[in-house]
C-alpha cells in the first residue's frame, strides 16, 4: 500500500534538511579554526637585564644593555658676553672624561678636542672679524654624531685700535753765537745755530728782519751781517712765525780801536759757538774773556799756537765745549 506525503509533511521534512545542514556548516568551520591555529606556546616575555632559566634545549633570553648617557659639555672661558681682541682666542671647558668635543663658531666646526681625565679640555682658534659671535661645544658618540650640545655661548671681538702716529713737532730753531751779552769791535759778526733742515729763517735785529737763510741737512745755519756801533738783539724764527722766534741775544758793538794808526776789530764765535775768528789787534787773553774760557783752556784745545801772544787776525781757534 503507497503512502503518500502531505504537504505538510514535506514542508518539515526540508525545514530538518536546511536545519542540518546548517549545522554541518558550523562543525566544519570549527575544525578549520583548530586545524590553523598556532601549536607551540608563545615565549614569554623577556624583561631587561632579566635571567631565562629552563631545561636542556631552552632557548637563552639575550641581555640588552640601556645606550649610556652622553654627558653635555660646557663652556667655561670666555664666559657670555665676554668682549674679546681680535686674534688668537684660547677656549676652555669640562665635560665627560674621555669624551670628544667639537667646537663650533657662528655655525661652523671649527675642530674638536679631548676631554681629559680630570674631566677639562683646551682648544685654540681665532675670531678676526671684529662683531658679534656664538660659540657652542657639542660632545661626539663613538660614531661622530652629536649627542649633547652646550647651547650658542655669546661673545664679541673688539675692533682693532689703529694707533695713530703723534705729529712730528718742528725743531725750533736756535741762536746759538754770539753768547748773549757778548761785545764786538766791527766789522763782520757771523751769527749761528740750529733748526729743522730744509726750513727758511728770518733773521731779527731788533724785531726787524735784516735777511734769510736756510737750515741746511744737517741742521745747522750761518748768517752774516756788518752791524752798526751800538746795541744789538738778534733772534731767528722760520719765516712768518713770530710765535716760533727764539730766545733774544743781546750783543754791544764797539767803535773799532787803533793801535799804532792801525784800526783794530774783535772777532767773533762761528760754527755755534765752536770756533773763534780772531780778529786784528787781539790777544789770546782778549779772545779768552770774549769766550768765557781760560787761556790754559784755549791753548789745549789748540795746541798749533805756541806763543800765547802771537795770533793773527782771521786765525780760527776752537773753542773747548764745557
Amino acid at each position: 500500500m503507497i503512502h503518500h506525503r502531505t504537504l505538510e509533511e514535506v514542508r518539515r521534512f526540508d525545514r530538518m534538511k536546511l536545519i542540518v545542514t546548517i549545522v554541518l556548516i558550523i562543525i566544519l568551520i570549527l575544525l578549520l579554526l583548530v586545524w590553523r591555529a598556532p601549536t607551540t606556546p608563545a615565549a614569554p616575555a623577556v624583561e631587561p637585564g632579566a635571567e631565562t632559566t629552563g631545561g636542556a634545549g631552552a632557548e637563552e633570553a639575550v641581555e640588552v644593555e640601556p645606550a649610556a648617557q652622553v654627558e653635555a659639555p660646557a663652556l667655561t672661558s670666555p664666559g657670555a658676553g665676554a668682549e674679546l681682541s681680535p686674534g688668537e682666542l684660547a677656549l676652555s671647558g669640562t665635560g665627560q672624561p674621555g669624551s670628544e668635543v667639537q667646537i663650533v663658531v657662528d655655525g661652523q666646526p671649527v675642530g674638536t678636542a679631548t676631554v681629559g681625565d680630570d674631566g677639562k679640555w683646551t682648544f685654540s682658534t681665532e675670531l678676526g672679524e671684529p662683531g658679534d659671535h656664538e660659540i657652542e661645544v657639542q660632545a661626539l658618540d663613538d660614531s661622530g654624531e652629536v649627542a649633547a650640545a652646550s647651547g650658542a655661548i655669546p661673545v664679541a671681538v673688539a675692533a682693532p685700535q689703529v694707533e695713530e702716529e703723534a705729529p712730528v713737532a718742528p725743531i725750533a730753531p736756535t741762536l746759538d753765537a754770539p753768547a748773549d751779552g757778548a761785545e764786538f769791535s766791527g766789522g763782520d759778526l757771523t751769527l749761528s745755530g740750529s733748526g729743522q733742515p730744509g726750513t727758511t729763517l728770518e733773521i731779527l735785529d731788533g724785531g726787524a728782519v735784516i735777511g734769510t737763510v736756510e737750515v741746511d741737512a744737517a741742521g745747522g745755519w750761518e748768517f752774516t751781517t756788518r752791524p752798526d756801533e751800538g746795541p744789538h738783539q738778534y733772534a731767528v724764527r722760520p719765516v712768518g712765525d713770530e710765535a716760533a722766534a727764539s730766545s733774544p741775544v743781546s750783543v754791544t758793538v764797539s767803535r773799532p780801536a787803533t793801535a799804532g794808526g792801525q784800526v783794530c776789530s774783535g772777532g767773533f764765535l762761528t760754527d755755534a759757538g765752536k770756533r773763534y775768528v780772531v780778529g786784528s789787534c787781539e790777544t789770546l787773553g782778549e779772545v779768552a774773556a770774549r769766550t768765557d774760557r781760560t787761556v790754559e783752556a784755549l791753548l789745549a784745545a789748540n795746541p798749533e799756537v805756541e806763543d800765547p801772544d802771537r795770533i793773527f787776525a782771521g786765525q780760527v781757534l776752537d773753542v773747548p765745549q764745557e
